[in-house]
């Protein structure tokens, strides 16, 4: 009996020990002082907060999402609306490339293959601007591999052959078009798939062709656009240019045609390099003015005619 007893004591005494562990895991549900003898009826769960809690100062509760929504797409890129190409301006008795942007019928991804169309098409709004190539060519692809875009086109480019100034002028108008996109340092033409050794009889084109910089228009004119629409006021004149001494002279014309100012700037580099250049005009009444942009003459009349190039813009 007297085992029995200590037995049923010990068996008393687990159990208590038991209840106590178990209260001691619940640190939210412990018997303050003041209440030590009314105890929760039942433990909350150890990772459900309490719903009495109050928010982080710090971050601030927001409702959840729910669960059954799904997360917005991100928009779809379109591509591009518009690109650069280099066309063809005969000047100064010479033929030059220059940039111009040209904006598309449909947006696209395929900017190089759209650059290249544009080439052959035009479209640009100076009609000074174009191509020796046939318009009727067409682009049947654009890759890019090694740092050469490889453009293959329709046999329609082979004709009418044109002279040896001619194909100079557009092989320079596909390298600069190619080139300013990364990773392209030179343009390799195809013809129906096929590589091909000479075009219209006067340049070697089994070799990729790299960019000429002393192709490009001795100076250029990129503010305003040709025929942008400016408010009265002052007007800031804008390009670029490679000249003799940097020098860049200016005239603004009226409406009339008569120069309303003549003056110069100074590009950032010149002879040899090419750098940027501006100027601000007054334009004090609406109208269709031009700006006129030149090269100075370092042969004295010796050598070619200096290059000009003439944009107007509407002012109102």
């Amino acid at each position: 009996m007297r085992t029995a007893a200590r037995l049923v004591a010990l068996v008393a005494l687990v159990a208590l020990a038991g209840g106590c562990s178990g209260a001691a895991t619940q640190p939210v549900a412990t018997p303050t002082a003041s209440s030590p003898t009314v105890a929760p009826t039942t433990a909350p769960s150890p990772t459900v907060a309490p719903t009495t809690a109050e928010p982080s100062p710090t971050a601030p509760a927001s409702p959840s999402p729910s669960p059954s929504a799904s997360p917005t797409a991100a928009p779809s890129p379109t591509g591009a609306e518009e690109v650069t190409v280099f066309l063809v301006r005969d000047a100064a008795g010479s033929l030059w490339v220059e940039p111009v942007t040209v904006a598309l019928q449909e947006p696209t991804l395929g900017v190089a293959r759209a650059a290249m169309t544009a080439l052959f098409r035009g479209g640009a709004p100076d009609p000074a601007l174009g191509t020796p190539a046939n318009p009727a060519t067409e682009v049947l692809g654009a890759d890019i591999d090694g740092g050469v875009l490889t453009v293959d086109v329709s046999a329609a480019v082979r004709e009418p052959a044109q002279g040896s100034a001619a194909e100079a002028a557009f092989a320079q108008q596909l390298a600069h078009t190619g080139a300013q996109f990364d990773g392209v340092d030179a343009v390799r033409l195809r013809v129906e798939g096929e590589p091909i050794t000479e075009l219209w009889g006067h340049l070697d084109w089994s070799q990729p062709v790299t960019p000429d910089p002393f192709a490009l228009s001795p100076v250029t004119v990129t503010e305003p656009a040709w025929g942008a629409s400016v408010p009265v006021g002052e007007v800031i004149v804008a390009g670029e240019a490679n000249v003799f001494e940097a020098t860049v002279a200016l005239r603004l014309l009226g409406p009339d045609g008569a120069v309303v100012e003549e003056t110069f700037t100074t590009a950032t580099c010149g002879t040899g390099c090419r750098g940027t250049w501006s100027h601000t005009f007054t334009v004090p009444t609406a109208g269709r003015w031009t700006v006129e942009a030149a090269e100075t003459d370092p042969s004295d009349g010796e050598g070619r005619p200096p290059f000009t190039v003439r944009v107007p813009f509407e002012v109102g």
